[in-house]
Order: structure tokens, then C-alpha cells, then sequence
């Protein structure tokens, strides 16, 4: 049925609707948009991929600068086709995507009191980001001023918002080094120490995967981790907070310790780093306990500290940053 009804031209007809939304009502802008939403969450890759090579981004984004929609109503249903349009499956070329990221991009730089609305352009960025990160979307994020947009969010006091933003920025920080740096370069550690020492639970558990993506990056991002008072942070939850903030800890400073320098090393070998990891780790899922098991290994390499253990790791997997889940091969063998 979606087939039959955009080949009867309604792409067109909504367009002339939303370039001329000054001189027809609410309702119709409405009932616009509410089409608009459900043709963008079709999964039918033709039918995304028409929507975004159509002018739909630049009439969304014509109806948002004239200020002259603001209604709760209108709001809603605008929030519900950036979200639609985000949303993959089906997942279409990272180019196709790049007018729906620029249109989110200005939507943030404005002065948008309405949480609501905010909440929905967030979540798609998250939507976005999630899916095409390893396409290259990542580098247009930067182009665009998206990381010191998303970074500045992290202020705001709606909870939601605050999520997203986090989970935008840890996808980020599952790329390279670079990438990295210009998140760490766009003020994040001072809001994840902030975040670090309040008592939300599934903040603090979003805050330790960014760190634990950090910590994977080179030995100067490492020793930002390493830094007071983020490092004690991150250790106190690890031994002292319920068992899956624990484990995000554990597995951040497991990736501090597997590509930290000598100096980092001794200095998380005379804190007493092993006894700190290895707590409860009965207790841990198997991507934990192998995060763990790859740090020892190269904490057993690093010198004549950890003489006399039994167990050496012949073979692990290359080091990766954490995605929605980790995996690592190892094989064991007695000395």
C-alpha cells in the first residue's frame, strides 16, 4: 500500500504543504506531518531512500526557522518524522543520510526550550550515530560541530536528553584515536567526573562504558583516566557499587591496564589493581571475566612483580573499543 500511495505523488503534495505551512492551519500541518512520520517508518529502503533524496529535510527545516509552529501538537508529530527518518532497518547509504544530519545539527544550534522535542532529536542523532558510525558518519558529526553541540547537552537538566547524549558520545568513542581525542577535546571528562558523583545508576553505568572506551584509546587518553580524582571514581564503583556499575568499572580499568605504558603499569600494579579487578569475578558475565583476563596477561608481561603465577595467556584477541557487546578469544596454559 505505501508503494501505491508514493507513487501517486504524495511526496510532492506534502512538500508544497510544509513550504507554504505559513498560509494553511495547524491541523493540516499536523495531519502533514503525521503522514510524513508514518511513510518514514516504513522499512522499505526505496521508500527512506526517496524520502531523504527529497527536499523533506530543507521544508522541515524552512518550517522550524520561521519560529511560527511552536504548538505542542505540531511539535510532537515534528519529533516523530526525525525520529521515523533516523530509525534503521532499513539502512541506507551513509550520503542519503547527510541532510537529515545537517537538519538535526541546526535543530540543535538553536535556542529549543521544549524538552520533548530535543529528546526526540537526540535520540535520532543516537539512532544515526549507531548505525553508520562505521560508515563514516562520525567524520560529518565533526564537520557539522556536532560533538561540541552533543557535549554541551550533557548540561541540561531533562534526564532523557542526557542519555542520548552519552550514548551518542560513546558510539563516537568506539572509533579511532582521533576521533577520540575530539570528544576529550570538546570538555567530556568534566562532565563525566560530575556524573560520576551522583547517585543516578544508569548514568553512572553510561559515564564508565565512555571511560572504558577512552581507556582503549593511546597511553596519553589512558592517563586521563588515570587522572584524580576520575581514577579513584572509577575505582570506588568498582568495588563498592552494585554489581553491574561494577562491571563497567572492572572493564574500564582492564582496558586502562592492557595498552597503559610501564609507568602506567607500575603505578596500577602498586595501587593494587589486580586485587581491584578480580574481585567477585564469579560473579561477572564472560566478556567481563575476558576483559579481565586480558589485562592480567599483560600485567604478567610487564615485569618481575606478578613472578610465580601459574596461568599465561598464549593468545587474545587485538584490543577493541566496547560496542553494545565485546568478545575476545584466549586459550590458557599452565606454566
Amino acid at each position: 500500500h505505501i508503494d501505491i500511495l508514493m507513487e501517486t505523488g504524495i511526496i510532492n503534495t506534502i512538500l508544497a504543504i510544509l513550504y507554504d505551512h505559513e498560509n494553511v492551519t495547524d491541523d493540516l500541518i499536523c495531519l502533514t506531518l503525521w503522514t510524513l512520520s508514518n511513510l518514514a517508518g516504513d522499512q522499505s529502503v526505496k521508500v527512506k531512500e526517496r524520502l531523504l533524496s527529497s527536499s523533506i529535510c530543507d521544508a522541515l527545516g524552512r518550517m522550524l526557522l520561521s519560529n511560527k509552529r511552536q504548538s505542542d501538537a505540531i511539535t510532537r508529530e515534528f519529533g516523530s518524522v526525525l525520529i521515523n527518518l533516523s530509525m534503521n532497518p532499513p539502512k541506507v547509504h551513509v550520503e542519503k543520510v547527510l541532510p537529515l544530519l545537517q537538519l538535526l545539527a541546526f535543530i540543535l544550534s538553536k535556542n529549543i526550550t521544549s524538552k520533548d522535542f530535543i529528546d526526540s532529536v537526540t535520540f535520532s542523532l543516537h539512532y544515526l550515530v549507531s548505525g553508520y558510525c562505521q560508515d563514516g558518519l562520525a567524520d560529518y558529526f565533526q564537520q557539522l560541530g556536532l560533538i561540541d553541540l552533543i557535549v554541551g547537552r550533557l548540561n541540561d537538566q531533562y534526564m532523557p536528553v542526557v542519555v542520548n547524549c552519552l550514548r551518542i558520545l560513546g558510539c563516537l568513542l568506539g572509533g579511532d584515536d582521533e576521533l577520540t581525542q575530539k570528544v576529550i577535546d570538546a570538555g567530556i571528562l568534566s562532565h563525566l567526573e560530575r556524573f560520576l558523583q551522583e547517585r543516578k545508576p544508569k548514568i553512572k553505568m553510561l559515564c564508565l562504558w565512555l571511560l572504558a572506551n577512552i581507556g582503549a584509546g593511546n597511553v596519553q587518553q589512558i592517563g586521563l583516566v588515570l587522572r584524580q580524582p576520575l581514577y579513584d571514581l572509577i575505582k570506588r564503583a568498582a568495588l563498592v557499587e552494585e554489581t553491574q556499575i561494577a562491571k563497567e568499572a572492572i572493564i574500564c580499568l582492564a582496558n586502562s591496564a592492557h595498552r597503559s605504558s610501564f609507568e602506567q603499569k607500575n603505578f596500577l600494579l602498586t595501587d593494587g589493581i589486580i586485587e581491584v579487578i578480580f574481585q567477585n569475578i564469579e560473579a561477572h558475565d564472560n566478556d567481563t571475566t575476558l576483559c579481565v583476563l586480558r589485562a592480567l596477561h599483560d600485567l604478567l608481561t610487564h615485569g618481575e612483580e606478578l613472578e610465580g603465577m601459574v596461568l599465561s595467556l598464549i593468545h587474545i584477541s587485538e584490543p577493541t573499543r566496547q560496542a553494545e557487546i565485546s568478545y575476545a578469544v584466549f586459550c590458557l596454559k599452565k606454566k
